[in-house]
């Protein structure tokens, strides 16, 4: 009984995860296609939402910590939501529009950190990679609902009314999180887990030096305490994985509509399609992972997108009839590597990150978001969308190689 309550905070997570797969999917056709503007306007939208951001995710990432409380910085991210969806549905002025899509961005990044501190707290470091993914999962489903939504209805409903179904759904994530969201009792776990570490790089240390016969007289290599993967590789590799996705992907539905010729109903077909598929990944991802630690699972993910990404330039050249289907692979395969990615990547800060510093994790992936959001609507425009693609694919095999270097023993 008490792990069934345990659980069903996710619930909270489902309205939410439906309006923002709706607002994803339709900000940036809503930007250019309805409002008129182009893709400078949706890469400076994209880079300063991310730029502020990174601020306010430090600041954000600070208050779990702080005061020992994650439900009302929760509770206060979907009230906050809901009133922003109301607005940005009524609007038709591209700079206001901006400016609430900027505003969502800060609103959105509210709540992540006492998520993570929520789950980190909540359950056993042996567990935390299957509690990420069932978290992931729950929110993926909702999102895929709301990319089906709008492949539905887009036709018969428009955009605006689509956009404004957002606010009723975040305001019932609210409901539910202030019944069923309860803070964990104590604030002990990601301790023991830090401890651990050291212990761990100690018995590692010892083992290497018994069995290997090192002499610091035989001119042989000597091992020292300072020599394990540097957390500047792991935090540089977590910003330019950003920046390559950022880049890549801010502008897909844009490249989906204009070079591949798609309807807008069949563009967010494709994508509910890549978002389910990401979604039904989480589960086999929970299970792998269990008891593992999440550092295989961010090098392999980000392996996989050095060469999927460069595999989206092809589309363009299949027929109206294959181009969807191919576009809806290569895009569900992207998916299950970002899911991949995501429990990898919040599995090692848990286990790194220091108090008060979740934030600064999260800054990090704005700062490269940053850059890849003005990358992602300038480069495509001036030099046209195969060149972003290999620009980004580049960048993630150098994130790639840091992570190897990181994670080498």
């Amino acid at each position: 009984m008490a792990a069934e309550k345990q659980s069903n905070w996710y619930f909270a997570y489902f309205p939410y995860g439906i309006a923002f797969g709706i607002f994803s999917a339709l900000s940036p056709l809503y930007l250019v296609e309805v409002l008129g503007g182009s893709l400078f306007d949706l890469g400076v939208m994209t880079a300063i939402a991310t730029l502020l951001g990174i601020p306010i995710s430090i600041f954000f990432g600070q208050l779990p910590d702080r005061y020992g409380r994650t439900k009302p910085f929760i509770l206060v991210a979907f009230l906050s939501l809901g009133l922003l969806f109301f607005f940005i549905a009524e609007v038709r002025s591209i700079f206001l529009f901006q400016i609430l899509y900027v505003l969502v961005a800060i609103a959105d990044a509210l709540h992540p950190a006492s998520t993570s501190v929520l789950i980190a707290e909540s359950y056993q470091k042996k567990n935390w990679g299957t509690a990420f993914s069932r978290y992931n999962f729950v929110v993926g489903v909702a999102q895929a609902i709301g990319l089906g939504a709008c492949s539905l209805f887009i036709k018969d409903i428009g955009y605006s009314t689509l956009l404004l179904i957002g606010c009723p759904l975040t305001f019932a994530s609210f409901l539910i999180a202030l019944i069923a969201v309860e803070e964990p009792p104590l604030y002990v776990e990601r301790w023991l887990s830090r401890l651990e570490k050291p212990i761990d790089e100690v018995s590692s240390f010892s083992y290497q030096f018994g069995s290997q016969n090192y002499y610091s007289a035989g001119g042989g290599r000597s091992l020292h305490m300072g020599d394990g993967p540097q957390i500047f590789r792991l935090c540089l590799g977590f910003t330019l994985f950003s920046l390559a996705g950022t880049c890549a992907f801010t502008s897909l539905s844009i490249f989906l509509t204009r070079d591949v010729h798609l309807l807008a109903s069949m563009v967010f077909t494709v994508l509910f399609f890549r978002s389910l598929a990401g979604t039904l990944s989480y589960i086999a991802i929970g299970k792998w992972i269990r008891g593992r630690n999440g550092e295989a699972a961010v090098s392999t993910a980000s392996g996989l997108r050095v060469f999927l990404v460069l595999l989206l330039t092809t589309v363009p050249f299949f027929s109206a009839d294959l181009s969807p289907i191919i576009a809806t692979i290569i895009l569900s395969a992207i998916a299950f590597s970002w899911s991949l990615f995501s429990v990898g990547r919040s599995t090692v800060i848990m286990e790194c990150a220091s108090e008060g510093s979740l934030g600064i994790y999260d800054a990090l992936a704005d700062l490269g978001g940053m850059a890849g959001g003005l990358m992602g609507g300038f480069i495509p425009a001036i030099y046209g969308f195969n060149t972003l693609f290999l620009l980004a694919s580049t960048i993630f095999a150098l994130t790639f190689i840091l992570f190897i270097k990181r994670f080498g023993r």
